[in-house]
């Protein structure tokens, strides 16, 4: 479901990339998930989070995105228990550019985002979470041609 979700995502873009002030941004990095099993037992992993997301700067210094970001699996033995979790998330929200010349840009982001959450421990039951909860963000943007930029965030 996810893979065919940002499948969907790049085609239906696709036709917009080049339209003006409509933009699309494919992430990778790495997420590190941690949750509280019990009141003393804790549990932290990391995995590949990949994203994808559309956005359109209607003014000079501002724009909406929508984003969907899957922040992998990821699984740690501890003993003879195998636990792993599960996160994803769907964003929207607002993005504050600040120009610093024609090839970058600082910009901070916020918004709500729809998450999904599920962890799974050898003989425990699955525990599935669903919320919404506000984030915050900020990074560069470094224009490498007209088309073509890579960020940091």
């Amino acid at each position: 479901m996810k893979i065919r979700f940002l499948l969907f995502c790049l085609l239906f873009t696709a036709s917009s990339v080049f339209a003006e002030g409509f933009y699309t941004e494919l992430s990778v990095g790495q997420a590190r998930q941690k949750t509280d099993i019990h009141a003393a037992d804790s549990y932290s992993a990391d995995d590949i989070s990949m994203g994808v997301q559309i956005g359109y700067q209607f003014l000079p210094y501002m724009a909406v995105e929508l984003g969907y970001y899957d922040y992998g699996k990821a699984t740690k033995r501890r003993g003879l228990v195998r636990s792993s979790m599960d996160t994803s998330a769907i964003n929207t929200g607002l993005k504050f550019i600040l120009p610093l010349g024609d090839w970058v840009a600082l910009y901070a982001k916020t918004g709500i985002a729809w998450w999904d959450y599920e962890h799974k421990a050898t003989l425990r039951n699955k525990v599935s979470k669903k919320g919404r909860d506000f984030y915050y963000g900020a990074g560069a943007k470094f224009n490498l041609n007209e088309i073509f930029a890579i960020g940091l965030e």
